[in-house]
């Protein structure tokens, strides 16, 4: 007997019985098949142990030793336990729902169905995602995978769960919330790779049959997820597996089966499409030829994609690593290949098809990396002597307070903490921050990972453990003339460099940053003549403050004196450079520039309030709607553009933060609630229930937080609101809030003489002051504290004195209007003889041309005809667009008269008299302009028509930017390699696709990282490291190299061949010792991981058949498990205890997707490699059959 492979022969059968004529049968099992039941073995217990990861690195971030995470009793974890961290009772649980909704994505679809069929659940529990909802269904899936896993991974189970009527419930609960999340995964796909709604008929039109006029699911269907019990299918299985691991790891699973398949049909797709059965059970296909084949691979494309939608997220911890100047330029080279993501939604779906890489991965950029890889590559490359860019390296934490009341009346611990900022190159801050050079008193209280406790566990003050980044304000990063790391031990005292983390004394747009880098790669090794110019530039600006603050400057526009610096690194102030405030305040400094009059504090506060109003009327409107939208589960599907997802956290978000606001501010706003407290408001709304006890609990946080209950310092409206009706929920609450926000503030309107006692509207702030004397040494002196926003072209003067170098360039440099984006696409196409990459070439869709010339599907055009549309329609400027919009009317009006007489004509008569009615508005409003002319004109076509110029106008100037970058990159990456200027190596010939013009393809001959781990050594830390390297890298595949840093398996691998190599063992032309380091080639890792995957099942297999032969022959005294097999043979002195424990540690390797530690008993044979795998089944077996 084997419980698995009798199951679903019972079960396949049963589909069988329930199979349509035009549908193919399901291919049944053979007995005993061992090898197939084997790759459900492996892919179910990487499943589970991929789960166990994830909930023990939520566990462990929350303070929470991963280890009481254990793979047989997940849903008994710290997470998931019957008191555990998802409990509403629990400060973390919000947060803990959304780690695990991030995590396992399958959730979310999957919470929606239930709750949509669950009938008793009011609208608010149906339409919010409690954290009592992820722990039920997450708990449902958990053991039904583990029901499963257990099945598969034993010859016999003999299990309660089997006949229990409990996990029956689970299981149908699970089944059919697979079924639904597998339809909004279709969805994804569709849209995803825009397919048309025919591309998968093949499995909608098989999935369900009619009865009685009805939709009903056809379990009879190959692919069905359940049996018409409500238990799951083989394919439902699969299915519930793929949610649980990785999309590479999903592939291989089909690819398995479709090898076990006789007909490689069955589990993944039929060869061919069948239409109807004859007698002798062919089938006839409507595809014939290449068409077949490729509707094949679109429909086998489909269900992959579709099974891995929402497959879990699991967190990597890559070992530690060195990166160059060379890994730098790689990154930079494969960014290049990737499709912009503003692009990618412009291409048609053949294009977006080309982007598509080895193993499925989209190459598509999913941000502008632009900043950070430029900063990297001028800090790697130590261009610049001085000039150092703010950096964040951490956080440090000090315990404040142990015992701080809270407004929940809770006592907890109340801890303070700085951000670590500094400036410096970044590779040298890193290497100071990880102790590998010297210089900061931080390394020893660097938190570790593995480390982390709770808050309420730690007293020690902690540095937390971030790699080292660019610190962006917004659109701006800072730079300085000085390293700075603060150390830990002057945040305490009383200097004011260290309280106040370093100022930096420049901010540059990163707009400008790709000036800077051209004027560098320009200048080469004389790179220092920026430093000077900025230097130069901080001289200028300070002799202008120092004047200001003096009197000896009155607001004279001709600022040409303020300079500093000789030749060509001279910087002279221009009026526009000098601050936007200073130039408004021009009668009170003197001068006689005109600038509107200031406004009084009252035109102001009318203005705030009147778009207060407005925008919270917005936004009632706007939730109401999304109510009714969300109330519809039908009509609101999940999976599709329009999909209305209300979550209770974004409102409780809005409400903490609004409510705060709007309080009345006493005692310097120490009556408002901070940090700890206003965590604690949120979170109270949040997790609010219409329970007594959830609403005394709200009434309770708000008293004590000083927000209600409070004479003349009160919120205006809350406590009346409170009083006057319970709030039924989260959303209930949000509503009537919104209600008397909008009623307050109409109050609030008519009364102006009280706006100055408003507390939200900071009366007192020094824009609405009355100027005085004495203001301009005030203003000098704040601007001399603050770093200089560095003016707008600052570099163009070089860039334009370093191109007039090159011949080619001086006639472009003649013209009086240019700018730097401008010079840059010049250089790279007269000097360098190149373009952009083909990918910005191919044809876009732009909503604005099909709604001007009224296209029923999208049109793809190329740049000539982009141009000249753009050009035809007046899209380049607002007025022309605007004085155009009668002839985009009368063309409409024709094409809705054109339906005259048709089946369709009251449809389109409706749409006729729309347009005329708009055209005669527009007529109307031809005078009006600005907010006037949005307020008269908001019309269904017009509001298309103005956000689909926009959407174009935005894309364009996007793509024009992002254009100039890549060429940017290009040129740095291209110095870096001392790769050839030759006519292969050009950017344009930068693409995805294969050939010898593909500069993707071309290789560099060595690439080499060294990699970092820890070991524990007589219970003492030790770090050990040794270096990768591969020869004739393809630029292409360089992202690789990396990859091998998350793997688990070389985790646990690479530690047996450095001790193996030091020893002098297994060393080859492959492993060798250089040094007293030891290097190895990536290509062995490649071949051994592909053996690993190549033979994952077998171990399994040997496991199996080990464990059914022990069963056969002894029994197990009514145990069927592989720990009773080994503890029946050793009892009965048939397998020796040493013997038990390396079977034992080889069958838990690879359930866990590793290798066998070090430490075990297992000898790993490094000279074995790159067939270790083979060789620990050799163990295995010499073993087992003793």
């Amino acid at each position: 007997m084997n419980t698995f492979i009798d199951t679903f022969i019972k079960r396949i059968k049963h589909q069988n019985q329930k199979c349509s004529k035009n549908t193919y049968p399901v291919e049944q099992l053979k007995q005993d098949d061992l090898a197939f039941q084997s790759h459900f073995t492996a892919y179910l217990n990487m499943a589970r142990q991929n789960t166990c990861i994830i909930l023990g690195h939520i566990s462990q971030s929350l303070g929470f030793n991963s280890a009481s995470v254990m793979d047989t009793a997940l849903s008994s974890s710290p997470i998931l336990g019957p008191k555990g961290l998802l409990s509403p009772k629990k400060e973390v649980s919000e947060l803990v729902r959304n780690r695990l909704m991030s995590a396992f994505p399958f959730l979310d679809p999957m919470i929606r169905y239930k709750k949509a069929v669950d009938k008793e659940k009011d609208d608010y529990g149906k339409i919010v995602i409690s954290s009592e909802d992820v722990a039920g269904m997450l708990k449902d899936m958990l053991d039904v995978l583990s029901y499963y896993r257990d099945m598969a991974s034993h010859i016999v189970l003999d299990d309660e769960r089997t006949a229990s009527s409990g996990f029956a419930a689970k299981e149908k609960t699970v089944s059919e919330c697979l079924n639904y999340m597998m339809t909004v995964s279709l969805r994804v796909v569709k849209d995803r790779f825009s397919l048309e709604t025919v591309d998968l008929d093949f499995y909608n039109k098989n999935r369900y049959s009619m009865v009685n006029r009805k939709p009903q699911l056809n379990v009879g269907f190959a692919h069905a997820v359940r049996t018409e019990d409500y238990r799951l299918t083989l394919m439902g299985v699969v299915l519930l597996c793929c949610q649980f691991i990785e999309k590479q790891y999903a592939t291989m699973f089909f690819d398995a089966l479709d090898k076990h398949s006789r007909y490689s049909r069955f589990y993944s797709i039929a060869e061919k499409i069948p239409t109807k059965k004859v007698a002798d059970r062919n089938y006839v296909s409507i595809f014939k030829g290449e068409e077949a084949e490729r509707q094949v691979q679109k429909q086998r494309m489909v269900l992959r994609e579709a099974y891995s939608v929402y497959r879990v997220r699991i967190p990597k911890e890559r070992l530690d690593s060195t990166r160059g100047d060379m890994a730098l330029a790689l990154d930079m080279l494969n960014e290049l290949g990737k499709c912009p993501d503003v692009l990618f939604e412009h291409l048609s779906p053949e294009d977006r098809e080309s982007f598509k890489g080895e193993e499925g991965v989209l190459m598509r950029r999913s941000g502008d990396r632009f900043p950070q890889l430029a900063l990297k590559w001028l800090d790697e490359n130590r261009k610049f002597n001085n000039l150092r860019f703010h950096v964040t390296f951490g956080k440090y934490r000090w315990l404040f307070c142990p015992d701080k009341k809270c407004v929940d009346g809770q006592t907890r611990q109340r801890w303070l903490q700085k951000e670590l900022n500094g400036f410096g190159r970044i590779q040298e801050v890193e290497s100071k921050r990880r102790g590998t050079v010297p210089g900061w008193d931080g390394v020893d209280i660097i938190r570790k990972f593995e480390d982390v406790v709770s808050d309420e566990v730690q007293k020690d003050p902690y540095v937390t453990d971030f790699r080292t980044q660019y610190l962006f304000n917004r659109d701006k990063i800072g730079i300085s003339l000085n390293d700075y790391m603060p150390l830990i031990k002057d945040i305490h005292s009383e200097k004011s460099d260290a309280r106040h983390g370093g100022v930096p004394d420049f901010y540059l747009s990163v707009y400008d940053i790709p000036a800077m880098l051209f004027l560098t790669y320009l200048l080469g090794d004389n790179s220092r003549i920026v430093e000077k110019l900025l230097a130069n530039c901080k001289a200028a600006y300070l002799k202008l403050f120092d004047d200001l603050a003096e009197g000896k400057w009155n607001g004279n526009i001709d600022v040409s004196d303020y300079s500093a610096g000789e030749g060509t690194v001279k910087f002279t102030l221009g009026w526009s450079d000098v601050p936007l405030k200073i130039r408004r305040k021009m009668p009170l400094l003197g001068g006689d520039r005109n600038f509107p009059k200031k406004k009084s504090f009252e035109e102001l506060a009318k203005v705030t309030l009147e778009t207060m109003l407005k925008r919270t009327e917005i936004q009632l409107e706007k939730f109401v709607a999304d109510i009714a939208t969300a109330r519809d589960f039908k009509g609101n599907k999940q999976g599709k553009a329009g999909f209305v997802d209300i979550r209770a956290g974004r409102l409780a978000n809005f409400l903490a933060r609004d409510i705060v606001r709007l309080m009345p501010v006493s005692d310097n706003g120490r009556n408002k609630p901070t940090g700890l407290n206003y965590s604690i408001i949120q979170k109270t709304i949040a997790t609010y229930n219409s329970s007594s006890e959830g609403f005394k609990e709200l009434v309770k946080v708000f008293h004590e937080a000083k927000i209600i209950g409070v004479k003349g310092g009160a919120h205006p409206f809350l406590e009346s609101m409170l009083n006057d009706r319970k709030p039924l929920s989260v959303l209930d609450f949000y509503r009537k809030y919104l209600e008397r926000r909008i009623a307050y503030l109409k109050v609030v309107l008519k009364d102006p003489a009280k706006f100055r006692t408003l507390p939200f509207l900071k009366a007192g702030r020094q824009k609405y002051s009355v100027d005085q004397e004495g203001y301009a040494a005030r203003l000098a002196a704040s601007y001399r504290k603050c770093p200089i926003y560095l003016p707008d072209g600052i570099f163009m003067n070089l860039i334009k004195q370093q191109l007039n170098r090159f011949d080619a360039m001086k006639p472009v440099l003649d013209s009086d209007r240019l700018n730097v984006s401008y010079l840059i696409a010049q250089y790279f196409d007269k000097v360098e003889y190149d373009r952009e990459q083909p990918l910005y070439r191919l044809k876009r869709n732009y909503r604005v041309f099909d709604l001007l010339e009224y296209a029923q599907e999208p049109k793809y055009w190329e740049l000539n005809e982009r141009v000249g549309k753009a050009a035809k329609y007046g899209l380049a400027k607002r007025n022309i667009f605007w004085n155009r919009m009668g002839q985009y009317y009368d063309g409409l009006i024709r094409y809705y008269e054109g339906f005259r007489g048709k089946k369709t004509a009251v449809k389109w008569n409706e749409k006729l008299k729309e347009a005329k009615a708009e055209k005669a508005l527009w007529q109307s409003c031809k005078g009006a302009i600005g907010e006037e002319r949005h307020k008269k004109m908001d019309c269904a076509f017009y509001s298309r028509l103005v956000n689909a110029r926009k959407e174009y106008d935005d894309c364009e100037r996007e793509l024009r930017r992002m254009k100039v970058q890549d060429m940017l990159m290009f040129l740095v990456a291209r110095e870096t390699l001392y790769l050839p200027k030759d006519k292969v190596f050009r950017l344009k010939n930068l693409s995805l696709s294969d050939g010898t013009k593909n500069i993707l393809s071309s290789t560099v001959d060595e690439f080499s990282m060294d990699v970092v781990w820890v070991e524990k050594e007589d219970g003492v830390k030790v770090s050990h490291t040794a270096a990768i390297k591969e020869n004739n890298v393809v630029i292409k595949n360089y992202g690789r190299m990396f990859k091998l840093l998350s793997d688990d398996r070389v985790k646990t691998l690479l530690p047996h061949i450095h001790d193996s190599a030091i020893a002098g063992n297994g060393v080859n032309d492959r492993i060798i010792l250089k040094e007293n380091k030891v290097v190895i080639d990536k290509s062995l890792f490649d071949d051994e991981l592909m053996h690993y995957d190549g033979h994952r099942h077998n171990v399994c297999e040997k496991v199996l058949r080990f464990e059914a032969a022990a069963i056969k022959k002894y029994g197990l005294n009514g145990r069927v498990d592989f720990k009773a097999a080994l503890e029946t043979l050793t009892g009965r002195n048939l397998l020796d205890e040493k013997d038990a424990r390396v079977l034992s540690a080889i069958r838990n390797a690879y359930n866990h997707n590793k290798y066998p530690v070090k430490g075990t008993e297992v000898s790993v044979r490094v000279e074995s490699l790159p067939k270790l795998t083979e060789d620990l089944l050799q163990i295995f077996s010499s073993k087992a059959n003793r």
